[in-house]
């Protein structure tokens, strides 16, 4: 992608605005709990430093958009595969919940690559995977936790790439190539279904599912593998929920307990017998599955007849 030509301009910045601040964008003191989880409840005492922060985020957000010369996300005649930059506050979510815990971690990460001056090819190596939907809404397919953080930490733009351009279609004929695609994830923070018109319109509408990030946590201490499934984390959410039967505040109260919890469920026959994805029957097996699948690309090829005939009908 030819997005380094701003590199120079946002490091520039943000050197400039690390010198003049003086301060670290990531929380110094020790986590809690949970080797991830707990690191949240440092990142609330320090307003002043996240205030230095945030004027970092808008030098080098500033930077981004006016530097690199790529089109917008929802620009007419932009293609499969193209790169694009698209607004934070444009990007329509394709599932109903993300997990805070899970949001706020990716929060400090982008504070990292701000300290360390490394922001925009962290963005340009993670770019939100977009379809293009009736009246050219951008959706976004994946990347819903990262799009989230970066919402919350005041970013205003980003890289994307298009995926598909379904924007031809009519409304319903547009969701059930989604929903054939995989691409939607139609339920709520609770796991129950809804309908794709309660979906939420942008970022600020995702909710919490404490469950999605007890599943980030057990996916990190290899409970299961990462394979290149759609929503993988959500059907172990999902079960996690079943099995375990722990309220959110309970989980929230002691994440280093529900982690381990989770992860001896993740490896039982009961997991296995639930035929879930990433299914290993011990972590040395799980990261082995994981760094196999580390470089195998996301599989589009489940929907290419239903995108092909979607462009028919052109």
């Amino acid at each position: 992608m030819a997005f380094h030509s701003a590199l120079l301009v946002v490091q520039v910045a943000l050197a400039l605005a690390l010198v003049a601040g003086k301060t670290s964008c990531v929380p110094n003191t020790s986590p809690k709990s949970s080797p991830d989880a707990r690191q949240l409840a440092s990142g609330k005492s320090v307003n002043k430093q996240l205030q230095t922060c945030q004027k970092m985020l808008e030098a080098a957000a500033k930077a981004v958009e006016t530097s690199v010369s790529v089109p917008d996300c929802g620009s007419l005649g932009i293609k499969r595969g193209d790169p694009c930059m698209v607004a934070l506050a444009d990007i329509v979510p394709t599932q109903a919940s993300v997990g805070f815990e899970q949001v706020e971690l990716r929060g400090l990460k982008i504070r990292r690559h701000i300290e360390q001056r490394t922001l925009l090819g962290y963005l340009e190596q993670n770019p939100e995977p977009i379809v293009v939907g009736p009246n050219r809404r951008l959706h976004i397919i994946d990347h819903h936790h990262l799009g989230a953080a970066l919402y919350k930490e005041g970013v205003q733009r980003t890289f994307g790439v298009i995926i598909e351009d379904l924007s031809h279609l009519a409304e319903n004929d547009f969701w059930q190539v989604m929903s054939q695609c995989q691409w939607v994830y139609p339920k709520d923070e609770k796991g129950q279904s809804i309908g794709y018109h309660e979906l939420p319109k942008d970022l600020a509408g995702l909710k919490d599912n404490p469950y999605r990030s007890l599943a980030g946590f057990v996916r990190k201490s290899n409970g299961f593998a990462k394979i290149p499934e759609p929503f993988i984390e959500f059907r172990w959410a999902e079960f996690f929920q079943e099995q375990l039967n722990l309220k959110p505040e309970e989980i929230q109260a002691n994440y280093e307990q529900a982690i381990q919890a989770a992860l001896e469920l993740a490896h039982s026959p009961l997991a296995e017998k639930a035929n879930l994805p990433g299914y290993t029957a011990s972590s040395a097996e799980a990261q082995k599955m994981s760094k196999e699948l580390l470089s195998a690309p996301p599989s589009l090829m489940r929907c290419q007849a239903a995108t092909d005939a979607a462009a028919k009908n052109r």
